[in-house]
């Protein structure tokens, strides 16, 4: 049995993408790169029960930024401009995630997905038998959709102070 070596063609860096302190390495599929600077272009996935929004204000807040919350309906165009913008921390609607050019989008951001547990926000809205289980049949594809772009889990059931406190770490970023 022959052992194939691992390709890391995709992982290497060369010395004039990353001459810059101030700047980042942002992997997306197949190892394919992107440079950002580390607070450029921040997405926060995630159902807006989980308090999405209250993590972006957060983040945005100590981050000197702006938070930027699109509507549920808003047009998958929109949160594709809204992602080649900087200067704030955006919160696209999960549902755009089934376009792909939107996921291509993201990709070129820092996405921190905040993962879902979708039973206990159904008994939080009052759902119950099938109202809940399409719910959670929804909620479980979106979340699915969501990590295929982030780059940054954040667990379910936490508060947004401790939401914030990942962001940072996971930025570089001392609390």
């Amino acid at each position: 049995m022959s052992r194939e070596r691992f390709d890391t063609t995709g992982f290497m860096q060369q010395r004039a993408d990353v001459a810059d302190a101030e700047r980042t390495m942002v992997f997306g599929p197949g190892g394919r790169g992107t440079t950002a600077a580390p607070v450029a272009r921040l997405v926060v996935l995630g159902m807006r029960e989980q308090g999405t929004e209250a993590l972006a204000s957060l983040a945005a807040s100590r981050l000197g930024l702006e938070a930027r919350i699109l509507a549920e309906t808003a047009a998958s165009q929109d949160v594709i401009d809204a992602c080649s913008g900087e200067g704030f921390v955006l919160v696209p609607p999960l549902t755009s995630l089934r376009d792909a050019s939107v996921c291509a989008a993201l990709r070129a951001c820092k996405v921190f997905h905040l993962m879902v547990n979708p039973a206990r926000i159904a008994a939080s809205k009052g759902l119950s038998g099938e109202s809940a289980e399409a719910f959670c049949r929804e909620a479980m594809e979106l979340d699915a959709l969501g990590m295929c772009v982030m780059q940054h889990p954040i667990a379910d059931g936490k508060t947004p102070d401790e939401m914030l406190e990942n962001v940072l770490e996971s930025l570089g970023i001392m609390s």
